[in-house]
């Protein structure tokens, strides 16, 4: 009987806390909405800094959430220091960027892509792929879409000249479908190369590619349609003759069968 009334007076102090901190949150956003001058800027950063490091893991990822949804490109130094922190704050913070309104990243996209020669950021390469993966997505609005490409070009273009750079297939993989949503032929050459370096693997290994390399080549397969790569028919013939993945040549064939 003490024990649950113990555990029933303990989890009536964490909601008590959680109600406080969450009053504090909103009551600083609230305040600092009002109040954009530079003076105020590192008071802000302490404030919200102190409410995430005391309050509970739970609250703390609502938070976060909340707190970058509501953002705007003013406070994405803030969104930065979340990535710094740790990975789960890092993938917290830029999956909720997709929440919010303000549509420039570029900093924080920056920031993520252009660390050759810095402070190697071990967990760089998952929140890079979460910020892509939730922010440029197929499923987003067209009319959002084409404002956060518009918005963020510069880096975005950046990003695909420095593909090969990456080794995760999985930021590969967006950076393709990035150029299949920006259809500027000026890239396409990127997806061209990219179908003839997994080619030539295919040939060398009997047809045979791994998981990712399989996953990447399907999605160049994709973009190669979506853009309408014309010089990517004798790529797509080859590659139904030497693939053993039965994926790559329905794939293959279907965007064959749109060019003609």
């Amino acid at each position: 009987m003490n024990c649950t009334s113990g555990a029933a007076e303990h989890s009536e102090q964490v909601l008590f806390i959680n109600n406080v901190l969450r009053s504090l949150y909103v009551l600083c956003v609230l305040f600092f909405s009002l109040h954009t001058d530079t003076k105020y800027m590192r008071i802000q950063q302490f404030v919200v800094t102190v409410i995430l490091l005391f309050s509970p893991a739970i609250l703390h990822s609502q938070l976060v959430t909340e707190f970058v949804r509501s953002s705007d490109r003013s406070m994405n130094s803030y969104i930065i220091d979340f990535i710094l922190k740790d990975v789960d704050s890092g993938i917290e913070a830029v999956r909720a960027l997709a929440l919010r309104e303000d549509p420039f990243i570029t900093d924080i996209l920056e920031f993520l892509v252009l660390r050759k020669g810095k402070t190697e950021l071990p967990y760089r390469d998952r929140i890079l792929y979460f910020l892509l993966h939730s922010f440029f997505t197929p499923g987003t609005p067209a009319d959002i879409l084409e404002n956060r490409l518009f918005v963020n070009r510069k880096i975005l273009e950046t990003m695909i000249q420095l593909i090969d750079d990456f080794s995760d297939y999985d930021i590969k993989v967006e950076i393709i479908r990035i150029i299949a949503l920006l259809k500027e032929p000026v890239y396409y050459s990127f997806i061209l190369v990219e179908m003839n370096h997994y080619l030539e693997k295919m040939k060398q290994q009997n047809g045979f590619l791994s998981f990712p390399h399989e996953k990447t080549v399907i999605e160049c397969i994709i973009a190669a349609g979506a853009c309408e790569i014309s010089e990517s028919r004798p790529l797509l013939t080859d590659m139904i003759s030497f693939t053993t993945s039965k994926s790559i040549v329905g794939e293959a064939r279907r965007v064959l069968k749109q060019f003609r």
